[in-house]
């Protein structure tokens, strides 16, 4: 099932089912948030520059199933960002899902900025790491088996997934644990040269409270074998 953006004032949101998405592109540092019917909520996820940002949007668009928002590096702010969340088809037993691209670049000569990324769930949170969930291939050889590749959350109506790319693991440095209802990570963080882009992908999915460790991998691995966007 693909949904489709429909905007209203100065938020965005999405239908898939009986599930919806909204989140405010111009303010990423507010939570996306997916509710069902059934009442169940996820405070998907909220962006927040470090150091602050002015967030004076550059750009603000939708192109197909992407709505991207392009905030401008301001005279006060060392780095200019972009996100792009990106509406993803799905089946039984995923009810919706959301895929998000975040990238950064600076005009400094000298610069590490990062961005805090948070997830919130009353629920409690399991990690699973990249060991546990990818497919037997060498083309892992590089990657660490043990970095955080998805967080997960079940209650009785559904269950909430936060998964990261696998080559986009090392960009994340979690400072929560899993017993803490706010999941937080700093993503990027090293030195940025001037005028290098750097990027992440990451994706929100919305499943059955029934999921189980299979479901789990084939959605990690479909993540791992999906092409870059073209507005990355």
């Amino acid at each position: 099932m693909q949904a489709d953006w429909k905007w209203s004032g100065g938020s965005v949101g999405a239908r898939c089912g009986d599930w919806s998405i909204q989140v405010n592109p111009a303010r990423p540092d507010v939570p996306l948030v997916i509710a069902g019917q059934n009442g169940s909520s996820w405070q998907a996820l909220a962006i927040r520059p470090l150091p602050k940002h002015s967030l004076t949007v550059d750009e603000l668009y939708e192109r197909d199933c992407d709505l991207i928002a392009r905030f401008r590096q301001a005279d006060q702010d060392g780095y200019g960002f972009q996100v792009d969340w990106r509406l993803l088809p799905v089946a039984q037993p995923l009810y919706a899902a959301v895929e998000v691209w975040i990238s950064i670049q600076t005009q400094l000569l000298d610069s590490s900025p990062s961005v805090e990324i948070v997830s919130q769930s009353s629920a409690g949170w399991k990690r699973w790491t990249h060991g546990e969930l990818a497919a037997q291939s060498g083309d892992d050889e590089q990657l660490d088996s043990n970095s955080t590749a998805v967080l997960s959350s079940t209650d009785s109506q559904a269950t909430w997934l936060w998964m990261i790319e696998p080559r986009d693991q090392v960009q994340v440095h979690w400072v929560s644990s899993p017993q803490e209802s706010s999941q937080r990570g700093n993503l990027f963080g090293a030195f940025l040269e001037k005028g290098v882009i750097r990027r992440a992908r990451m994706q929100l999915l919305v499943g059955s409270s029934k999921i189980n460790h299979q479901d789990v991998a084939q959605a990690y691995q479909r993540l791992a074998q999906r092409a870059l966007p073209l507005t990355a």
